[in-house]
């Protein structure tokens, strides 16, 4: 949380591109496929990200482009990073899937 709240006050809220590997991250949040996939398709994506690393100028989700800036895509990594603890480590899962909801609840609030 202290990492976000710093983040919040140096953001510059200025529009950055979006890497592929990030795009994949943010896909695979929106379809549900945060943390779980099987092997061909971690294959295939460490294939395709070491042959190209793509650049794009806007975050797609479920098929619209959005702008985004450099705090919501750390926002994104720090979910999903928790979310994989949450699977992980299931006994803290609870825990870990509340200081989710409250580091969600303090982005919007500060924002």
């Amino acid at each position: 949380m202290s990492q976000l709240v710093g983040s919040l006050d140096c953001e510059k809220w200025v529009q950055v591109d979006v890497s592929s590997e990030r795009q994949a991250t943010l896909t695979r949040l929106c379809t549900g496929r945060a943390v779980f996939s099987d092997s061909s398709s971690k294959k295939s994506s460490a294939t395709t990200s070491s042959t190209t690393n793509t650049i794009y100028p806007y975050a797609e989700v479920e098929g619209m482009q959005n702008k985004v800036v450099w705090l919501c895509l750390l926002l994104i990594e720090m979910v999903m990073s928790n979310l994989s603890y949450a699977t992980y480590f299931q006994t803290l899962s609870t825990s870990i899937v509340l200081k989710i909801a409250e580091l969600l609840q303090g982005f919007n609030i500060r924002t």
